[in-house]
């Protein structure tokens, strides 16, 4: 499952804790370059997407009704 948000939240979320969250990268790099070098992967490999706009609730209900649609839960 692929949880999809922006760059700008990721940038907030990761910005001053990307070594305590062991964000792993093959070099020092940013967070708009693991976003450019990543992405593209997540979003050919990903079986589900979900946008992370919603609440919290609802991408919930939006991953189990995904889930529940290709019967992997």
């Amino acid at each position: 499952v692929y949880l999809k948000t922006s760059l700008d939240v990721l940038k907030k979320r990761l910005e001053k804790t990307m070594v305590s969250r062991g964000v792993a990268t093959p070099r020092p790099m940013t967070v708009t370059e693991i976003f450019e070098m990543r992405e593209p992967y997540y979003e050919k490999y990903a079986e589900i997407s979900i946008d992370c706009t919603y609440g919290i609730d609802k991408m919930v209900k939006m991953i189990v009704k995904e889930l529940n649609e290709k019967t992997l839960l």
